[in-house]
């Protein structure tokens, strides 16, 4: 890889959580329109089939699917971006997951002040399991990469 992509991946991490920055900073009846968006179109498309579904239970669930997709992609660019600058892999799912589990701490201590949101701890667990679980598959995918001792 070139020392000018190694240089510069940081930019890829970093950017993900200005977008999540972004996204947490909306109040809460915007973040909950997008989502109750979502929420109508699964209930239409499931309606049309005559499959009812709980609106606020499937709301819910959207949202923490939501919460695990955002970190399970944090969580992949972190140990991405540490593994090309020839950290090893070990060291980098830790220091990838200890970032992400911060920035999950930051990012809804941030929505405490935010109009209409809350800062909730099944959030930060939701958060830590997406970006856990890509982090635990990129540490796995190295170990099989690397070259077994002979």
């Amino acid at each position: 890889m070139s020392h000018k992509i190694k240089k510069h991946i940081w930019i890829l991490p970093l950017g993900w959580m200005l977008l999540i920055f972004i996204f947490s900073h909306q109040p809460g009846n915007e973040s909950a329109e997008l989502s109750g968006g979502i929420t109508q179109l699964i209930l239409n498309i499931f309606g049309a089939v005559n499959i009812r579904l709980d609106e606020t239970v499937l709301h819910g669930m959207i949202r923490s699917i939501a919460h695990f997709t955002i970190f399970f992609i944090l969580g992949q660019l972190w140990y991405i971006t540490l593994r090309f600058r020839d950290i090893p892999a070990s060291r980098s799912a830790l220091v990838s997951f200890a970032i992400c589990f911060s920035y999950a701490l930051f990012d809804e201590a941030h929505q405490y002040f935010v109009p209409g949101r809350a800062c909730e701890l099944k959030d930060v667990m939701m958060d830590s399991l997406g970006a856990g679980l890509a982090i635990a598959i990129g540490w796995l995918i190295s170990g099989l990469n690397e070259e077994a001792p002979i």
